[in-house]
């Protein structure tokens, strides 16, 4: 009999082990040592609350009796999914079973790249047969290396595999979910299966990358609802069987909208999975990429798995350093407390554990379920950060899209290392005004696509009394991708929308010299806002220097670059540049110093003071018995980070002694306590100063309702 709700379960489960079992499928003698007791002991000692086990791999080879997919081969008669759940069941543990979308079979069914070029990457059909595997029946199965993908296109048969493959586990296995990983194509796709409907969207024209975007609303449009519609199908599957269904969400903040995953898949999963970035796209994140990742999962209205990835291929079964590991864990247990786990790190081919990797997640879990006890809690509101999956998706057609993107990461990073609070807000999660009313302060990084439903809520917020900053083409396009005539904000913003300017840099107007601004910008008018600012231009004397970009400031144009207009009760800001865009792609310091500097002219409310280095992160919470928690969180390291092609281990985190927070109002210093580290108050005619005597990866200051007054407690 189904069950009512069968991602229930994840309300009661703090940590994951994903249990990686690799085992390249022309290996004659994996899992040689197999011994289901032997497994279950290493799975035990971890002590996670859920686990996800291999039911295929990334070869498309089961790991138990399937009627439809090869077996791998060595397993013999064993079913390692059956033993292995029901062993974890027999100690009340729940389970999912991970199926994957990479197979080894079938080379018809993978997708075909088409490059901005023109030129079509076809796979390779000169590919090496596994003889072992004909006895089975089940159509040849092809070598492949660690690493190498065989990823079939999302239209392909696969799909209809993969709802069978569901049916089969959903059937025979006592699961408590199931996953299904890599389902996406990382490109515009001109296979066979793909053909006719690019042929039908693009009006008979040729196949071209050009064509393809100059119907990107469209294109992607229809990948989104094709990869929808297989997750929508995989949930009647295994709901009707009362399993959830949590797959490989993805976190869209770090990866291209060509993976197709949209807000589509979130009615028909009962948990959201994603993983750590830091060593998945070490070209791209930093060390605040967990906690921007888990801010981003806080505004999913599921469930959050958050998974840490674990090294580099090749030592998959080898353990992150315990430092690393704290890293991610102090970014989750101080913004939302998301279900935390090891993953890309698993069993030998052999299926022995490496001890090392053991003691490092039984470690990991134990500390993390000791930090995340208590009631739940809700984050201190001030600063809205916005995500917009439109702008996402539709903002920037192609490939290896950024513009939108490295906009919003430059706010985020900013924000982080000018030790200020704020929340991640997903534009298809804001219904009305009364999601913006609690904030102080709303940015909007670049939102270039808009719904007019979006725009009406900011225009009340706004109205109300709220403060916006809006950057660059915010607002200028419709969900899709569609340019209006100006901004649907034009109104609010107090200018309107003329064209792009035609340089590829920019330059800010700053007290010693001008800022430069490697990035995007708007032409605009002023129809009602005061202009703080003109942009200034490059010197047409001096193009490029050979960096492809212009870094020699000319003189001020008369185009508004910062403009502060009145609206209602509230009043909002506009930045013609794209600066964040230009601060996560340079990391140039003034840049950061400009942004600052302007967070600082929009005088919000000072809720508390950090004296700490800016790889200390502030987060605040409230749980609902009116306790203030604010969480300081250490990402010191020695090391730079990222590198760029292989990201140093990061084994130690720098104690920092002596980090002060400044708590204004009147606080009883005596209540206040702490976990993580030893505190030390001391009163002032400013308010409490509480000092960590030595702050390793983290402390949360606890602050109870009893414990005084004070603005952060205040804030509804």
């Amino acid at each position: 009999m189904p069950v009512a709700d069968p991602g229930a379960f994840f309300g009661s489960c703090r940590t994951i082990m994903w249990y990686d079992q690799y085992c390249e499928n022309y290996y004659p003698r994996g899992f040689k040592a197999y011994s289901p007791g032997a497994v279950l002991d290493d799975l035990l000692e971890m002590d996670a609350d859920l686990y996800a086990i291999y039911a295929t791999n990334q070869w498309g080879l089961a790991y138990y009796d399937s009627d439809i997919l090869p077996k791998f081969h060595p397993l013999g008669d064993q079913d390692y999914l059956g033993d292995i759940v029901e062993g974890l069941r027999s100690h009340g543990k729940h389970t999912i079973a991970y199926i994957n979308w990479l197979d080894s079979r079938h080379p018809e069914w993978r997708w075909h790249k088409l490059h901005p070029d023109g030129t079509i990457t076809r796979p390779t059909q000169n590919l090496e047969e596994l003889p072992e595997y004909r006895a089975q029946g089940k159509g040849p199965v092809y070598r492949a290396e660690y690493g190498e993908w065989f990823l079939p296109c999302i239209n392909s048969p696969r799909r209809e595999e993969i709802l069978r493959v569901a049916e089969e586990i959903a059937d025979r296995y006592p699961v408590d979910a199931l996953h299904l990983d890599m389902f996406f194509n990382s490109g515009i796709c001109a296979c066979p299966y793909c053909q006719a409907e690019l042929k039908e969207m693009l009006g008979g024209d040729p196949i071209t990358y050009g064509a393809v975007c100059d119907h990107w609303g469209d294109y992607l449009a229809w990948r989104q609802q094709r990869s929808a519609t297989l997750i929508e199908q995989l949930a009647e599957i295994v709901h009707a069987r009362g399993i959830a269904l949590a797959p490989n969400s993805f976190c869209p903040v770090y990866m291209d909208p060509l993976i197709a995953v949209s807000e589509q898949w979130w009615p028909h999963i009962d948990g959201y999975v994603t993983e750590a970035w830091l060593r998945l796209r070490q070209q791209f994140a930093d060390i605040h990429s967990s906690t921007i990742t888990t801010k981003w999962t806080r505004s999913v209205p599921k469930p959050a798995l958050f998974l840490v990835t674990g090294q580099h291929p090749g030592f998959s079964h080898c353990t992150l350093a315990e430092p690393e590991y704290a890293l991610h864990a102090a970014s989750a247990w101080s913004n939302g407390r998301p279900i935390l786990g090891s993953c890309g790190q698993g069993a030998y081919p052999t299926t022995h554990s490496s001890p090392r990797a053991i003691g490092a997640a039984r470690d990991l879990f134990h500390d993390y379920v000791q930090r995340t006890e208590g009631p739940p809690r809700e984050p201190v509101k001030q600063i809205a950060l916005l995500w917009s999956q439109d702008s996402w998706a539709f903002y920037e057609p192609g490939e290896d899209s950024r513009a939108y993107r490295y906009e919003f990461l430059g706010y985020a990073r900013t924000l982080l290392e000018s030790h200020r609070i704020f929340d991640v807000l997903i534009d298809s999660e804001i219904s009305s005004v009364d999601d913006l009313a609690p904030y102080e302060l709303l940015i909007a990084p670049n939102v270039g696509c808009m719904s007019d439903s979006l725009a009406e809520a900011i225009r009340a917020y706004v109205q109300r009394g709220g403060k916006l900053l809006a950057t660059h083409e915010t607002s200028v396009l419709d969900p899709r991708g569609r340019t209006r005539d100006s901004f649907a904000l034009a109104d609010v913003l107090g200018v309107g929308y003329l064209c792009g300017f035609d340089q590829p840099t920019c330059y800010l107007p700053d007290g010693v010299e001008p800022c430069p601004c490697p990035s995007e910008a708007s032409i605009v008018k002023a129809q009602g806002a005061d202009v703080l600012l003109h942009l200034v231009g490059p010197d047409p004397d001096f193009p490029n220097e050979g960096t492809g970009i212009d870094l020699v400031p000319g003189t001020a144009t008369d185009h508004p670059l910062l403009a502060r207009h009145s609206y209602g009760q509230g009043e909002a800001w506009y930045l013609a540049a794209s600066l964040g865009k230009a601060i996560y792609t340079y990391g140039y310091f003034q840049m950061t110093e400009w942004l600052e500097g302007l967070l600082a002219q929009l005088e919000l409310a000072e809720l508390y003071h950090l004296d700490a280095p800016q790889t200390v992160e502030i987060h605040a919470e409230r749980d609902n018995g009116g306790t203030v928690h604010v969480h300081l969180v250490n990402l010191t390291t020695p090391h730079t980070m990222p590198a760029r092609d292989i990201v140093r281990s990061v084994d130690e985190i720098v104690p920092l002694h002596g980090v002060r927070v400044l708590l204004p109002g009147e606080l009883d210093g005596a209540a206040i306590m702490s976990q993580g580290a030893d505190i030390r108050t001391q009163a002032s005619d400013e308010g409490l100063w509480v000092t960590v005597e030595k702050l390793l990866d983290g402390v949360t200051i606890s602050i109870p309702a009893d414990a005084g007054t004070t603005p952060l407690g205040l804030l509804p």
